[in-house]
């Protein structure tokens, strides 16, 4: 075989390495992406800011609240933005300093909602979840894995699931209301769990793959022996 001479054929296979163009490519492709996904993050966190800066000030009330509840949950008092809009929004900025609300979001609730708002709001700021979001989105742009994006989306609304309980704490029918009017572009189309099936089964199949290798090289001295 052409193969024979790779072989020790008394039956001991000879080490072998990854190959290093193989190593060498994986590297620089998770180097370029890791690339990609901070300058994303980076890019994100410069819309943000100049959204913020464009953003009128706060009304009392919602001042007011934000800090009351940053001292209710013992976190930081962030700034608060509020952006000249229809449309309905209502997140932490990138960077953690601060909570982003929209004319449309505001203007139909009542000091309660808001509060309740402003509350799951300050729930990620305590939590650290902006520092944490950006870590996984880079660490899975980083693994160069398919089905991992499905993962990314799960460590997202599990985040959101934690806030929800805590702003919930207090006044739960009126966090759900709040939820049910407001916040259904959260809800995930096929639950969280369920979302998971892609990232691990990928997973799966490249274990899979490594340990056929592994078991291939294992035997191949005595199958080039024996068969051929």
């Amino acid at each position: 075989c052409a193969n024979r001479a790779r072989w020790d054929l008394s039956g001991e296979r000879p080490a072998m390495g990854v190959p290093t163009a193989l190593v060498e490519l994986v590297a620089a492709a998770a180097a370029v992406s890791t690339v990609l996904a901070l300058n994303s993050h980076m890019r994100e966190r410069q819309r943000v800011t100049l959204l913020t800066r464009l953003a009128r000030p706060a009304p009392s009330e919602a001042v007011a609240v934000v800090v009351q509840e940053a001292h209710r949950l013992g976190t930081v008092i962030p700034r608060i933005a509020i952006l000249d809009t229809h449309l309905s929004c209502c997140f932490v900025s990138p960077d953690g300093s601060a909570i982003v609300l929209s004319r449309g979001f505001v203007a139909p609730l009542d000091l309660q909602a808001l509060r309740l708002a402003i509350r799951h709001e300050l729930a990620h700021l305590l939590r650290k979840d902006p520092e944490r979001a950006a870590f996984w989105h880079i660490v899975t742009r980083t693994l160069l894995l398919p089905g991992f994006a499905s993962f990314e989306r799960w460590l997202h609304m599990r985040r959101e699931r934690r806030a929800d309980a805590m702003a919930a704490e207090d006044d739960e029918e009126a966090y759900l209301r709040l939820l049910s009017g407001y916040l259904n572009h959260r809800k995930m189309p096929h639950g969280g769990r369920s979302s998971l099936v892609p990232a691990v089964m990928a997973l799966f199949v490249l274990l899979a793959l490594a340990l056929s290798h592994v078991l291939f090289e294992a035997q191949a001295a005595y199958l080039i022996r024996h068969h051929c």
